[in-house]
């Protein structure tokens, strides 16, 4: 056996030793981002004066016990006594002020969801981050639903059908998986700096207006725009459209409606549309009879929307679109 003395001679090397892994505790507040401030309260502001002048009161400071793991402390200063007392009392210095501490500043810290087990980080500038993040999510385990409850795997259901006065099996659910995405047309009309990229369209239902047009029809379906992604101008015609913003980057959405007083008889100019920045959660709709243009000014996130097409009960000139907004 040789010792550690002999294994430096002979050339041995040692490994290294492991570094222990440290964890930061933080609190729901957040991360202290800087030293916390103090304020000076003057100790007459702890004297109590009663309004009862005949009752006679103590006259000593009150405050509660300071908090001196947080550094608070009295400050002293120079008595202002004056006559017998203040010549007693000399240079003895007296309690001018309480020094309390303020609240930490603190800043939130972000929490980024990932699944069990995965330990890759994001890096900076990659596309689609809000949708890779969603993707990561594991889906729920639903066996003791499914032991509790019947669910159905496809997407029709028994439904009443007012119109008819009777249930009719109808498609209720459209699942993500089963839409047939379609890649909006990209116009010669852009700028160099508007780019070439656009999004996609999948429409999810077609209701039609019964014979009677009691009850109006609608279609829906979802747009995709990737970063920088934009959704071209165009009229809405004689239908209404709504719109729900559901994954984006917050102020990443612009909306431009154009203005319906201009030169040019409502059409969509870039210099006169009034211009909105949504994010996740917001809504929006466009009357009948308006243009509007949709772009995702953000350079990292997709922007994931669903629209509503609301058909009118007569259209007198253009026919109601039949796929995507």
């Amino acid at each position: 056996k040789h010792s550690k003395g002999n294994k430096k001679q002979l050339g041995v090397r040692t490994p290294p030793a492991k570094r222990k892994h440290v964890t930061y505790m933080t609190t729901p507040e957040g991360l202290p981002a800087g030293n916390r401030d103090y304020v000076a309260v003057p100790v007459t502001n702890y004297k109590e004066s009663p309004d009862d002048k005949s009752l006679r009161r103590s006259k000593r400071a009150r405050f509660k016990p300071l908090e001196f793991w947080k550094n608070e402390r009295v400050v002293y200063g120079p008595h202002e006594e004056t006559g017998m007392l203040g010549e007693a009392m000399g240079h003895m210095p007296v309690v001018a002020n309480v020094l309390t501490a303020l609240p930490t500043p603190r800043k939130k810290r972000k929490v980024i969801s990932r699944a069990p087990g995965n330990t890759t980080k994001q890096k900076r500038g990659t596309e689609s981050v809000v949708v890779k993040e969603m993707a990561e999510i594991t889906p729920l385990d639903a066996r003791r639903l499914q032991k509790k409850y019947r669910y159905l795997d496809g997407e029709v259901a028994s439904v009443w059908d007012e119109s008819v006065g009777e249930a009719v099996e109808q498609k209720i659910v459209s699942r993500v998986d089963n839409l047939t995405k379609t890649v909006l047309p990209l116009p010669k009309k852009r700028t160099k700096a508007e780019g070439k990229v656009v999004g996609t369209a999948a429409q999810s239902f077609n209701v039609p207006s019964d014979p009677d047009e009691v009850f109006i029809g609608y279609i829906m379906g979802n747009l995709s725009l990737p970063p920088n992604g934009i959704k071209d101008a165009e009229g809405t015609g004689g239908c209404s459209q709504t719109f729900s913003v559901c994954q984006a980057q917050p102020n990443s959405l612009e909306i431009a409606l154009a203005d319906p007083e201009g030169d040019e008889e409502g059409s969509f100019q870039p210099k006169s549309a009034q211009r909105f920045l949504l994010g996740p959660g917001d809504q929006f709709r466009i009357p009948p009879g308006n243009s509007y243009r949709l772009q995702n000014r953000s350079d990292s996130v997709e922007c994931l929307l669903t629209w509503v097409i609301i058909r009118p009960r007569h259209i007198a000139t253009e026919p109601t679109p039949d796929s995507s907004p």
